[in-house]
């Protein structure tokens, strides 16, 4: 059982390593409930080409970041940034259910929730 856990292991860290390089940071935190996400929601051969949370939860997922922000999700640097457009969109779809939002929108949308959990994460003076 521990040569599977550690392939596991193994794969989790290689999807890490890719999503730092293309972010250009070295703060695995950041990447890491990300990546997880990525991981649990991508069919694997030996499963059948079914995904964990199919899987576990018996049908595909629909609350991914992808299948809720489209492209734009990969923009995002933070988590903040891809939380807060949800959380927008999910706001909007409640007032005005029918209204078409346009990627540059969700764009910008996570650019600030990115740009607000960077200025926290850089203030010193911050003491929750």
């Amino acid at each position: 059982m521990q040569g599977s856990i550690e392939v596991s292991h193994k794969a989790f860290k290689a999807a890490l390593v890719k999503w730092l390089d293309k972010k250009t940071t070295d703060n695995w935190i950041l990447g890491a409930s990300t990546v997880q996400c990525e991981v649990n929601n991508c069919p694997i051969r030996a499963r059948w080409n079914i995904s964990s949370h199919t899987i576990y939860y018996g049908k595909p997922p629909i609350a991914t970041y992808s299948a809720i922000l489209g492209p734009s999700y990969k923009i995002a640097k933070t988590e903040y940034g891809l939380w807060l457009a949800k959380r927008v969109l999910q706001q909007v779809k409640l007032v005005q259910p029918y209204r078409l939002i346009e990627c540059d929108l969700i764009e910008k949308i996570i650019a600030i929730g990115d740009n607000s959990w960077m200025s926290c994460a850089d203030d010193l003076d911050y003491d929750p």
